[in-house]
């Protein structure tokens, strides 16, 4: 991303100029409209000299965590309202920042600062960190002299977003992992407790029941067959994790995530919040309605959304309502698109998308709750069913020849 030297006009006629960071000379165009400058003259500037920092401790693959996010926000923006500058600011974190990762990098930030860049040109050398959301919003902060509200806005947007990450492992993973369980048990009956039934009907000269012969022969192939068929596992599991990071896949695999029954409604209403979530921040930090549709699409991570988003985003440029895109696409609730349709007419779109957010994330709890009390219960009572029916098939015949015995 450039740095751009721009000269322009306001409303009022006053002659401006100054240095920006955009993606693109089209991105810096729509910026200055927002604010709205009449650019004049708009020229790339080539990169500045290079400083010394501590590259190798930034740069080295690692990326801060959701809660080291958090903490660099929160203390920065702590500081920021007690008065203290940017640069200020950095360097106290530099001195007592939770990790060593988290120390260099708000050095390297400071560093670039003293060198003459801008807060959010900084955070842009290093893209590990913070995403394109974020920097875009600090530049908007930077430009309107509002950094504070950026931030204070942006934390409260991302924790909403943690949360509903939680709210979707919560809603897929638990009932992957009650299901690994039940399998785990599974292998335990296979391995451990069928044998010793067998010894038990052996013991006895009595004739193995036809379930136990059948888990007893399957106990033996997976006992002489271990090494293949784990090494067999590890190639199933490698090869399924780069069919899915295959574009081709992951985007068959987003539209049929979008279909399922049951997960279609819950999913849609997850992209959806996201959706408006990213769209709400971005406008009330200034930014112009194609750049937040830009940045939802960046930050959406499905390919059926991404692409109605970035159509919609090329109706925005023209001046065009986005609202009719949404309602077309078939993946927005009528209600969703109603809201946004008239936040566009009444020229009050980030009221109604707060409002929006809001409701979306109160259903978004709902959706997962419900989608939890059906599926939990049926897999455990499957399983239950499963493990219940092999037990007592072996046990049955053990209390006949108890029976005998006596």
């Amino acid at each position: 991303m450039p740095d751009f030297y721009y000269e322009g006009v306001s409303r009022e006629g006053e002659k401006i100029k100054g240095e920006l960071f955009a993606d693109n000379e089209t991105d810096l165009r729509i910026r200055l409209r927002t604010q709205k400058i009449r650019p004049v003259r708009i020229k790339e500037q080539s990169t500045k000299k290079t400083i010394w920092m501590p590259a190798k401790a930034v740069d080295a693959g690692t990326a801060f965590s959701d809660d080291e996010k958090l903490f660099f926000v929160k203390e920065m923006l702590v500081m920021l309202k007690a008065g203290l500058t940017v640069t200020q600011s950095l360097e106290v974190l530099t001195a007592e920042g939770t990790t060593p990762v988290m120390k260099s990098f708000a050095s390297a930030v400071k560093s670039y600062m003293e060198s003459g860049m801008t807060f959010s040109q900084a955070l842009s050398r290093f893209p590990k960190y913070f995403d394109n959301l974020f920097l875009n919003l600090t530049a908007s902060g930077e430009l309107r002299g509002n950094l504070e509200y950026v931030m204070d806005e942006w934390l409260k947007y991302f924790k909403k977003e943690v949360e509903s990450k939680k709210t979707v492992a919560k809603t897929v993973l638990y009932p992957l992992a009650i299901t690994a369980i039940i399998f785990a048990a599974f292998i335990i009956v296979v391995a451990g407790i069928a044998p010793v039934f067998v010894h038990i009907y052996r013991t006895y000269n009595q004739p193995l029941p036809v379930s136990l012969v059948t888990i007893t022969t399957l106990g033996e192939i997976l006992k002489e067959n271990f090494i293949l068929i784990g090494l067999f596992l590890i190639f199933a599991a490698t090869a399924l994790f780069l069919l899915l990071k295959s574009k081709i896949i992951h985007i068959n695999l987003d539209g049929l995530l979008l279909k399922a029954p049951w997960l279609s409604s819950f999913f849609k209403q997850i992209y959806t919040l996201r959706t408006v979530s990213t769209m709400n921040i971005a406008l009330k930090s200034g930014l112009s309605l194609p750049r937040a549709l830009e940045l939802a699409s960046e930050k959406i991570d499905n390919h059926v959304f991404e692409e109605c988003l970035l159509k919609a985003k090329e109706a925005a440029s023209k001046g065009e309502y986005v609202a009719p895109f949404f309602a077309k696409s078939g993946l927005f609730k009528p209600m969703a698109v109603q809201i946004i349709s008239i936040g566009e007419i009444m020229g009050a779109l980030p009221e109604m998308l707060e409002e929006l957010v809001h409701h979306l994330s109160e259903e978004t709890k709902r959706l997962s709750t419900m989608f939890s009390s059906i599926i939990e219960p049926l897999i455990l009572t499957l399983g239950g069913i499963l493990i219940g029916a092999l037990l007592t098939s072996f046990f049955m015949p053990v209390f006949t020849l108890l029976t005998k015995i006596k």
